[in-house]
């Protein structure tokens, strides 16, 4: 049993059958109510390894969103150059789409169950789906493709406008 949740177990025999080891949870309880953070950078004062842990989360925030709002996945490139331009881009996407969500919410006030996410952000740029037609480089017509499941998508598309001509102004 070498997994971390079962440490307070120890073998009996070698039939394959554990009992509690007393001894390891009298030993753990002496850190109950403390954090303890184990790394190998002796190089730090205590207070900055508890304020890099502090930060952990955002890196952890921004691979999440990296991974599942932006679906980053392993890319088997050929070059070193290739490599870099890839992080490049992902790094920019997850830039902007934060930018974007920020300046959506600090420009509206929107907070709560009510503020933009990245989902929702994502969401609205799938969704949204308008057709132009051209003649001789001008347009014509313009199909706006909706549904009623599309519909808050659209109202999202609607605010994102009007913020952005705020914002280039």
């Amino acid at each position: 049993m070498g997994n971390k949740k079962y440490k307070f177990f120890k073998p009996v025999d070698k039939s394959g059958f554990y009992e509690l080891d007393n001894e390891k949870i009298l030993q753990d309880e002496k850190f109950d109510g403390y954090y303890v953070y184990e790394t190998n950078r002796l190089d730090l004062h205590p207070d900055q390894i508890v304020d890099l842990y502090a930060k952990q989360w955002k890196v952890e925030e921004n691979f999440r969103s990296l991974k599942s709002n932006l679906s980053l996945r392993p890319m088997y490139l050929s070059t070193w150059k290739h490599i870099i331009g890839y992080i490049c881009i992902c790094f920019l996407s997850l830039v902007l789409l934060k930018f974007l969500v920020f300046k959506i919410n600090d420009l509206t006030g929107l907070s709560g169950k009510d503020k933009f996410t990245e989902y929702r952000l994502i969401e609205m740029i799938k969704n949204v789906i308008s057709i132009e037609e051209k003649f001789n480089g001008k347009t014509i017509k313009t199909f706006n493709l909706k549904d009623t499941s599309v519909e808050e998508s659209w109202n999202d598309y609607q605010l994102v406008q009007k913020i952005l001509e705020k914002i280039q102004k």
